[in-house]
Formats: structure tokens, sequence, C-alpha cells
């Protein structure tokens, strides 16, 4: 563990992940969440984003974990690789890029584009920097006495720097390397 100023709950929490991943409990999850890591952030990169096929983002739709995908694949490519170039290299700020996405009004919306696949994706691009945020992470940060007051409330892409910060807290004190780690933790401690 990264650190020792931890207490007794958290520790607690630490032997469950520890024993869960152990004993094989999270292979299923690992494969399907995050087994092809390297082609679908492949497939994410800058220079190959404009060819990507809808059966890729289907694919990633699918490993996302997000509900919806007859209404994700009724998007046109066109729509969703405009989109995802927004979301992942614009620099328009990340909560403006997360809301812009999500919101069902923003300018970059897709059908599907829901929280879960959006931070999916940013996970996927970036997974020292952005977080998963799925009903099981906001319970994890409920368990870990983490989850920020009145979250969800209010601008969806703050939120999410919410949830980025919550999560960040747990990296430090398990000492995990990237949010995809932290993913499995959360999954983990819920399940």
């Amino acid at each position: 563990m990264g650190s020792d100023n931890y207490n007794i709950k958290h520790s607690d929490l630490w032997q469950t992940f520890v024993t869960v991943s152990s004993n094989g409990l999270l292979a299923g999850f690992r494969k399907k969440r995050w087994g092809e890591f390297e082609k679908w952030r492949g497939w994410l990169d800058q220079n190959t984003l404009p060819y990507l096929s809808l059966e890729h983002s289907l694919v990633m739709f699918r490993a996302s974990g997000s509900k919806g995908i007859k209404e994700f694949g009724a998007n046109k490519i066109d729509e969703i690789r405009e989109s995802l170039d927004f979301l992942l290299y614009d620099p328009v700020s990340l909560e403006g890029r997360f809301a812009e996405c999500v919101a069902l009004d923003g300018a970059y919306h897709c059908d599907g584009f829901d929280k879960e696949f959006v931070t999916f994706l940013l996970c996927l691009r970036e997974p020292s920097l952005f977080g998963i945020w799925q009903p099981y992470v906001v319970k994890a940060l409920k368990i870990f006495g983490n989850c920020p007051l009145n979250f969800g409330k209010g601008h969806v892409g703050l939120a999410y720097l919410d949830l980025l910060d919550a999560l960040m807290e747990i990296r430090r004190v398990t000492g995990l390397p990237d949010f995809i780690s932290v993913d499995e933790y959360c999954y983990a401690i819920t399940r």
C-alpha cells in the first residue's frame, strides 16, 4: 500500500480487494472491461480516430458497461468520431468537454454518450488522469468514506471533477498506480 495513513476500515477494504484479486473473482471483469486496453486505446489515437469504424466503437461501448447499445449503434460514425475528437483532444476545459458530450442537449452528444461511456473513453485514453463513473464507483466512494457532498447535483462536468478528486484520494491512500486499478478496486469492494 502506498500510505500508512489509512484507518482500519481502509485496511479492511484493501484486504477485500487483495483477496478478490488473488482468488480470480476479478478475472472476468478485467477481461471484459480492460482485456483489449492497448488495442482500444490505439483506436482512440488522434491519428487513427478518423478511421474508427462503427464496429470498433460498438466494442468499446460494450466494454464500458453502458446501456443502450441499439441507440448507440444508430449513430452515424462521422458524428461519433467528431464527438470523440472533441472529448479527447479539444483544448476546452475537461468539465466543458464532458458536459457537451454527456448532456442530452450538448453540442457533441450522441445517443449512448452517458457518463459511463464517456469516462470509460477518457480512462482508455489516459488512465493516469481520468477515472470511471459507474454506479459501483459512487457506492465505493460511500463505503470508502469520501463521496463528495451533494454529489451529482448541479453541473455534470463539475460533478465529474468532484468524482476525480475523490478517486484520486482512493489512489493516494491505496497506492494504486492508475485509474484502471482504482476501477477494479471500486468494483471489488462493492461486491
